[in-house]
């Protein structure tokens, strides 16, 4: 990656929410895309598939968007595999294929330095350290880039009885938490939960059971992974939450944190609460990213508040890919996107072209 177009975007990750001109965006997005068009191998022949060049593209949303599902089927990087140091894996529930992510030194270093920025104004605004409870397998025994995100935090903000409560086969060592809790949760230090939503809801059944509840000490916060509403309405979920923990709403954060995108987007309703602002919930897209809503079938951006499938460019992807479309739906609202989980096939015709498309 060109170094002026790299310190560039470095400047951008040290300020996420700072506003800048459409200009300004655009210009790096358009740099961006030529370099990626010629050292990326498989967005190459795509562009040149459907017949779109860099010399003829003056906006980023002309910019060609790949199929977030070509990362299961193809080396999707612009250096020599040689130079990867770090692979995140997705679960392989789509297709059961998981889509890799691959990064150089200098990107991953990339990587943390966006999660750092956005945890300091999203996650962790007004503590500095915290009791953090993973509730997902360690992470030095998966390729996983949330886990990878989980040991950043804990190294950083983590108090050494910091702990993760799945053991190295998976199994979820719910009595083992329910004695921390016991423990930690009347004591002063702020408890964050990183959790996985399906095992929390054992969980909370389970603690229902035994007439059990932990009120967290104050400044206490959750933050979701992988919420999906099959079991239960996101809304009836946080409730569930905020009765086991006696948390205020705005401390249940949400995340959407897909393997191939460098940096995730976390809900700014923490943030707004400490800033005094009044505004909606939602994933607010930070200064290097910008999200838009497709239309399922003919992926043309629909408008404010409709559904459709989520689309984003994330120039810190600069080295890989930066331009995706994703068959996951969702939604405008506030200032940025809510997510509802990812569309069925016959929900997402025109995703599904593109990626016959993309593979052909």
């Amino acid at each position: 990656m060109a170094v002026k177009s790299m310190e560039d975007i470095k400047k951008l990750i040290d300020n996420p929410f700072q506003k800048i001109e459409e200009k300004e965006f655009n210009s790096l997005a358009l740099k961006i895309f030529d370099y990626q068009y010629n050292n990326n191998k498989v967005y190459q022949k795509y562009c040149r598939y459907k017949k779109i060049y860099p010399d003829k593209i003056k906006n980023w949303k002309q910019i060609p968007f790949m199929p977030i599902d070509i990362f299961k089927y193809a080396y999707v990087a612009c250096f020599p595999v040689n130079d990867t140091v770090q692979v995140f894996s997705t679960s392989g529930t789509s297709f059961g294929v998981a889509g890799r992510h691959y990064f150089t030194k200098e990107t991953l270093e990339l990587k943390n330095k966006c999660f750092f920025s956005l945890a300091k104004g999203l996650l962790m605004p007004g503590i500095n350290k915290a009791r953090i409870i993973v509730l997902c397998v360690p992470a030095e025994l998966r390729n996983s880039k949330f886990l990878h995100n989980a040991q950043l935090l804990i190294k950083k903000y983590g108090t050494k009885d910091s702990d993760y409560f799945i053991n190295e086969k998976g199994k979820f060592e719910i009595n083992n938490l329910i004695k921390y809790l016991q423990k930690h949760h009347k004591q002063n230090t702020p408890l964050f939960i990183l959790l996985n939503s399906d095992l929390i809801l054992d969980f909370i059944s389970i603690c229902n059971k035994k007439r059990l509840k932990f009120p967290l000490p104050k400044r206490s916060r959750i933050m979701l992974s992988g919420f999906k509403e099959t079991k239960v309405a996101k809304q009836e979920f946080f409730l569930q939450l905020q009765m086991m923990f006696d948390l205020p709403e705005y401390s249940i954060i949400d995340d959407y944190g897909m393997t191939e995108s460098t940096s995730s987007w976390y809900d700014n309703v923490l943030r707004n609460k400490l800033l005094g602002n009044k505004e909606q919930r939602c994933k607010e897209d930070p200064c290097w990213a910008k999200t838009i809503i497709v239309d399922p079938v003919s992926l043309k951006e629909v408008e404010y508040g409709k559904v459709g499938l989520i689309r984003f460019v994330n120039l810190a992807n600069s080295n890989t890919l930066s331009f995706i479309q994703t068959n996951d739906l969702g939604f405008k609202v506030g200032k940025g996107f809510e997510v509802i989980g990812k569309a069925a096939k016959e929900e997402a015709p025109g995703y599904y072209l593109l990626l016959n498309d993309s593979l052909s």
